[in-house]
């Protein structure tokens, strides 16, 4: 039996672009009698700013602005929920409808789910109106695929433990990086796994202050609290052809390839005096040396081909 007539509404107005909020969104919070805000002002609330640029008239709506803590204790964050809770189910028992704003998805790792399991508990109406979630917009506005075929795809919030992560196969996305952007770039770059991976990332998306990274250098910039990155598994074709030792002390032992091959470790075009790379000649006790310090041919994936092909012609060597 339900507590009262009065509904609960946890409505996801989408990543931060006004364009794709929902029409259902907009329709709820119409009917809705008051709207709560997860922050101290309607200035400082994502969603809200969302909301008020498809539907002007929400500033005359009753505004409740409940910020909730961003704190680690669980008894005061108890203490704070039943706080913001008590609020909203006064509402509810004066059968009045209640619609709790959250950016993307209600669904997602969302403050209003707080909100959302005591009401259903106390026997009152909830209901989630879903949004657009953010790393799907993410993944749209880079123009890459978050799951092919079998691909694995792992969403993980801020708040998770990076190092257990960095051997999920597949895709990973981290959500809300912005106060662990630092600590989560040091695991990736220091993890040797990282190089069969790309790595990507939008800051703000879809907001006038959206940032676009395409790289793991560039997100070294990244500061924003509402940053999405997407590590993706890259697709070798030919895995065969490539392999990378990082446990190797000499590891690069050439600079200058962002794909170090080590197949060829011991290069076996090194007995060719014309070979296709960049070797040196210096003479010494009688002898022509040829130098290879400075040569990285067979350490670039994409001479693989072309070394076979050297390999199986006959050459005069000296």
């Amino acid at each position: 039996m339900k507590n009262s007539k009065g509904t609960l509404y946890g409505i996801g107005v989408g990543p931060g672009e006004a364009e794709l909020i929902t029409y259902k969104a907009v329709r709820t919070i119409e009917d809705c009698d008051l709207i709560v805000l997860p922050a101290e002002s309607k200035d400082t609330c994502y969603s809200y700013q969302i909301v008020e640029q498809v539907y002007p008239a929400v500033r005359e709506k009753e505004i409740l602005c409940m910020p909730f803590p961003m704190i680690k204790d669980e008894k005061k964050l108890k203490i704070a929920h039943e706080k913001i809770y008590s609020a909203i189910a006064n509402e509810l028992k004066q059968e009045h409808h209640v619609g709790f704003l959250t950016i993307g998805d209600p669904s997602v790792y969302s403050t209003y789910l707080y909100m959302h399991t005591r009401a259903k508990e106390a026997g009152f109406e909830a209901r989630m109106v879903s949004g657009v979630p953010s790393f799907c917009a993410v993944a749209a506005r880079l123009g890459i695929s978050l799951g092919e075929g079998t691909e694995e795809i792992h969403i993980i919030p801020a708040s998770y433990d990076i190092a257990e992560t960095l051997s999920y196969k597949g895709t990973r996305v981290y959500m809300k990086s912005g106060k662990k952007l630092k600590e989560l770039i040091e695991a990736l770059r220091s993890d040797h796994r990282t190089v069969d991976c790309e790595v990507c990332g939008v800051a703000n998306c879809g907001m006038e202050n959206e940032q676009v990274y395409h790289s793991l250098e560039e997100l070294e910039g990244a500061k924003d609290y509402l940053t999405t990155i997407i590590v993706k598994q890259k697709s070798r074709e030919h895995s065969y052809r490539f392999f990378e030792n990082r446990a190797c002390k000499y590891f690069p032992c050439h600079g200058g390839v962002p794909e170090f091959n080590c197949l060829f470790c011991y290069c076996p075009l090194y007995a060719m005096e014309h070979c296709p790379g960049a070797p040196e000649f210096k003479e010494k006790n009688g002898r022509r040396l040829k130098i290879c310090t400075n040569c990285n041919f067979p350490h670039k994936p994409g001479n693989y081909d072309q070394i076979i092909e050297l390999l199986k012609t006959p050459h005069d060597s000296e």
